[in-house]
């Protein structure tokens, strides 16, 4: 990143190197996905389900839109702050929009269609969902434990060209099978609604609000159940 003329080069160096930080640790080792083979979850006749937290509820708009023209006008600091401002305009939305969520859990709706869904289709009798992660002893009674770990959910912009939102879900899957600890999934999704809304809209409508994100929510529970109940892929 060039400095503007305007910037003063003397700036702390130490800043300049924690604001480039994000950015540097983003070129990185990409993660490598595992998915496991239709071999693989047949093999398993007890698997543990653990979904251990209820995620952050977060609002993704003004940092999404966000645009590099700070740092073009008015340098590193510019460009922090205008980062800062953003996420301070970010977080306002989400604080207006909780009242509207009290009583709801991102963890209990992905955990009950999950649940429901295996029922349907008669595989609950070997896939245990537990409150809690099992710990060794407990893990012996099982062939694997399967963790959906919920990192975020919420409204977020799917499309840069607009200013409506979509609800999400932004989750983590592991599958480690307990006779040799190895991982078989190792996953990060993010499922989006269908719909597109206005934030003013979602802030005026907390029913539309509750619904739109419950229905973003079941299904990333029902998908998730689906592949535990109709594995794609064969071993070599």
């Amino acid at each position: 990143m060039r400095l503007s003329p305007g910037c003063n080069h003397s700036f702390p160096i130490k800043f300049i190197l924690l604001w480039l930080s994000p950015t540097i640790l983003s070129c990185g080792p990409v993660h490598q996905s595992i998915q496991p083979t239709a071999d693989d979850i047949r093999s398993l006749k007890r698997i543990a389900v653990v979904i251990p937290n209820d995620g952050e509820f977060i609002v993704l708009l003004d940092r999404a839109t966000a645009t590099p023209a700070p740092a073009v006008l008015f340098g590193l600091v510019g460009a922090a702050i205008a980062s800062a401002h953003n996420a301070s305009r970010d977080t306002e939305k989400m604080t207006a929009l909780n009242p509207h969520l009290t009583d709801f859990s991102a963890r209990a709706t992905f955990a009950e269609t999950f649940g429901q869904t295996l029922n349907v289709s008669g595989r609950q009798n070997n896939v245990y969902l537990l409150e809690a992660p099992p710990d060794d002893n407990e893990s012996k009674n099982f062939d694997a434990v399967l963790t959906f770990n919920i990192l975020t959910w919420g409204l977020r912009l799917p499309n840069r060209d607009e200013e409506r939102l979509a609800p999400f879900i932004e989750l983590e899957t592991t599958l480690r099978r307990s006779s040799d600890n190895q991982t078989l999934w190792d996953m990060h999704d993010t499922f989006l609604g269908q719909k597109r809304t206005f934030f003013s809209d979602y802030k005026e409508d907390a029913p539309m609000l509750r619904k739109e994100l419950k229905e973003t929510v079941a299904n990333a529970g029902a998908r998730m159940a689906t592949k535990i109940i109709y594995p794609r892929g064969n071993s070599n």
